[in-house]
């Protein structure tokens, strides 16, 4: 099927730009396009973890906030990404469990995705006051918060797929979302009550200070 798929795209640009442009030129275009967009997602990707160590809701937290002093960069957590990366494209076995690897891991992130854009769409309504150095047409996050909504509902809908069922590694995508809650209730709720404990105890003495 996918030998197929790729025969028909290789026919289709042939046909509508000709052969050099159609089958030289567009391809070595498209696969530079998907490098830069793997090498954004592998920096962006470290950026989250070395935030996430930061904020101390992610183990070794002082080993993974680090930043280099020479690159400014999380290596820490760039190498931490890439040991992951390693294991999980090497680790199953090719065919039917490197592909439901992959849709499990991919689901995930679209939700995700949708509910980080809606979230900024309420900040914009709920905190006008703070500094947004870019800012989008209103527009463009309604369309990307509807994509993101159909990615997450088509892939429920049954295909035929002979390894397995085709809403199998979307189902293993939310339920690997539902049993991280109780992680983020001890480690991110949890942590944000205590603080607020501690400033509420301390005010008082802050006020007899000063």
């Amino acid at each position: 099927m996918i030998e197929a798929g790729n025969l028909l795209a290789a026919k289709f640009f042939s046909v509508c730009f000709g052969h050099i442009a159609g089958v030289k030129i567009f391809p070595v275009c498209i696969a530079l396009s998907a490098f830069g967009a793997v090498c954004a997602m592998v920096y962006s990707a470290a950026r989250v973890i070395h935030s996430a160590a930061e904020a101390g809701y992610f183990p070794f937290s002082s080993f993974f906030s680090k930043i280099n002093p020479y690159t400014k960069t999380p290596v820490n957590a760039l190498v931490f990404h890439w040991a992951c990366v390693v294991f999980l494209m090497f680790a199953p076995p090719p065919g039917a469990a490197f592909e439901f690897l992959v849709q499990f891991a991919q689901y995930p992130s679209w939700i995700f995705y949708g509910l980080s854009v809606l979230g900024l769409l309420i900040m914009r309504r709920t905190h006008t006051h703070l500094p947004r150095p870019f800012k989008v047409f209103f527009l463009f996050p309604i369309i990307f918060i509807c994509v993101a909504i159909f990615l997450a509902v088509f892939p429920f809908i049954p295909s035929e797929n002979p390894d397995f069922p085709s809403w199998l590694p979307s189902l293993a995508g939310v339920c690997f979302i539902i049993i991280g809650l109780p992680l983020w209730h001890v480690l991110v709720n949890r942590k944000s009550q205590e603080s607020e404990i501690e400033m509420a105890e301390k005010a008082p003495l802050e006020q007899i200070i000063y």
